[in-house]
């Protein structure tokens, strides 16, 4: 009897990411096996699937709308056995992240005095943000 084990490389994903999609087939008399799957947004293929142990397929797939996918495999062996399984992959948009800057002191200068601001970052996906000042002068500061 045959039997499907599926391992995503990253759970949830971003839009335009290139995902591996790792599937194991089994079978209780070594059959090889023919591999339907099904990516859930319209994409799908087959492709032979070996039961020895230790080998595996991987499938890259790229989604380029963000959501909750589901991708099913179906495995038939050379005796009518089959089995099927199924893994949801959540999409995500990488947003980027949000700046507000405000001078602390006035918005005026002369040349040569020395000003402070306030600088605040957010990221909607907790991703680090690293902040690269450009004074306009030629000098830069990056603040991790």
């Amino acid at each position: 009897m045959p039997s499907i084990r599926i391992i995503l490389s990253e759970n949830p994903t971003e839009v335009n990411d290139n995902i591996a999609i790792t599937v194991i087939c089994t079978d209780d008399e070594s059959d090889s096996v023919d591999l339907a799957y099904d990516f859930g947004d319209g994409n799908s293929g087959s492709t032979p699937c070996s039961t020895l142990p230790g080998e595996s397929v991987t499938l890259f797939h790229t989604y380029s709308t963000p959501g909750t996918y589901e991708f099913e495999v179906f495995i038939v062996d050379g005796h009518g056995g089959s089995a099927e399984s199924q893994i949801a992959e959540d999409v995500i948009a990488n947003n980027p992240p949000e700046i507000q800057l405000s001078t602390l002191l006035s918005d005026v200068y002369l040349v040569g005095s020395e000003t402070a601001f306030d600088a605040y970052c957010y990221d909607n996906e907790s991703d680090i943000v690293i902040l690269t000042v450009n004074f306009g002068d030629g000098n830069t500061d990056t603040i991790p």
